[in-house]
């Protein structure tokens, strides 16, 4: 799991406060955008409460979490889903309303906007743990490898975070473009 998805928690509570201020002390959108933005950060801030709480209480795997598992899946579509609305709805302003309401860059909210899509494109996405999930879904993860995990989980084959990360490391390794910043051990086998 990347370390920059728990920064978002030390950034929240101000999200609430500054949502309506813009760079220059304006807000650079309207009294309808602003409440609409609001709205999403505090869906936001719940799903991705009860994200790093179920990532952290346990296995994908373990049957007694099965549930837990799914909701965390789901969170991550769901968080995906209201973040591309906000893009959609801050326009030209998204990357720096984004920045200054959760400290994260833009790229770090097109993984889960990207795992939301995925989702709309192949239904079995939702099927995956929440680590396979964002290991498909960053940029820089080859095509053929997160093809490679979508069908071979549609095909019924229940794969585990390190499988989904050995494809991928395979991947990139064939491909040549293995970055070696990135950890893609998994805590789970």
């Amino acid at each position: 799991m990347d370390d920059n998805v728990t920064d978002f928690m030390a950034y929240r509570a101000r999200a609430a406060r500054a949502i309506a201020i813009g760079l220059n002390g304006k807000s650079p959108f309207n009294e309808r955008d602003t409440q609409a933005l609001a709205e999403h950060v505090r869906h936001v801030e719940v799903l991705y409460s009860q994200f790093i709480d179920d990532i952290v209480r346990g296995d994908d795997y373990d049957p007694d979490t099965w549930e837990v598992a799914g909701r965390a899946s789901a969170n991550i579509i769901e968080i995906g889903r209201r973040w591309a609305e906000c893009k959609c709805i801050a326009e030209g302003n998204f990357v720096a309303w984004f920045y200054r309401e959760f400290g994260w860059s833009e790229s770090q909210a097109d993984v889960f906007i990207r795992a939301y899509k995925l989702s709309l494109e192949h239904e079995i996405v939702a099927e995956l743990s929440a680590e396979a999930i964002l290991m498909i879904a960053r940029s820089d993860t080859p095509e053929t490898a997160r093809m490679e995990v979508i069908q071979r989980t549609e095909a019924g084959e229940m794969l585990s975070d390190s499988d989904a990360s050995s494809i991928i490391g395979h991947a990139e390794r064939r491909l040549g473009t293995k970055t070696p910043k990135r950890k893609r051990k998994s805590r789970r086998s």
